[in-house]
């Protein structure tokens, strides 16, 4: 698209998503599925171990993200809602 142009009017009148919301969503989503798992899945242990570690992980992108969109959760929160719940929401 060129500089001038209006991209926001363009986006909404066409009822186009970014691709970069587009990736936002499915991390959060992928978040959210990550978090409610059990502590035994393999996928939390690494999550969860890379976190202790410090180390940049999906967590620390969806809390940039939540952050940047002002969705204000806590993790408990978020572990009790539906994935439904969560989708309508992001």
């Amino acid at each position: 698209m060129p500089r001038g142009c209006p991209k926001a009017a363009i986006i909404q009148e066409l009822g186009i998503i970014p691709v970069e919301y587009k990736i936002h969503i499915k991390k959060l989503i992928e978040y959210h599925r990550i978090i409610t798992m059990t502590k035994e899945r393999l996928t939390k242990k690494s999550v969860v171990k890379a976190e202790q570690l410090g180390s940049m992980n999906l967590l620390d992108d969806a809390y940039a993200i939540l952050k940047k969109h002002n969705i204000i959760y806590n993790n408990n929160q978020i572990k009790n809602m539906t994935v439904n719940q969560w989708r309508r929401l992001v």
